[in-house]
């Protein structure tokens, strides 16, 4: 896994279950899952992309989903 970042963050979250984990949510229309948990985080899953770009994202209280929304006004819920 290499680390490519997004091309502006718009949002970033840490997991209410595991603090290592971030989502951060970007203009180039993705959220991105990263562990930081490592010396060097480690970008993971990709959700998305969006028709728009995003302006938030956030964790379920139970860790177990992802909300993302964007400019248009578009929700999506995602499995973790």
């Amino acid at each position: 896994m290499s680390y490519r970042p997004h091309s502006a963050v718009a949002s970033a979250q840490f997991s209410r279950t595991d603090a290592r984990q971030v989502v951060t949510a970007s203009v180039d229309r993705s959220a991105k899952l990263w562990n930081t948990g490592s010396a060097l985080a480690e970008g993971g899953k990709l959700l998305g992309p969006h028709s728009a770009r995003l302006t938030y994202a956030e964790y379920s209280p139970d860790g177990k989903r992802i909300v993302t929304c964007d400019a248009q006004g578009k929700v999506v819920i995602w499995d973790c």
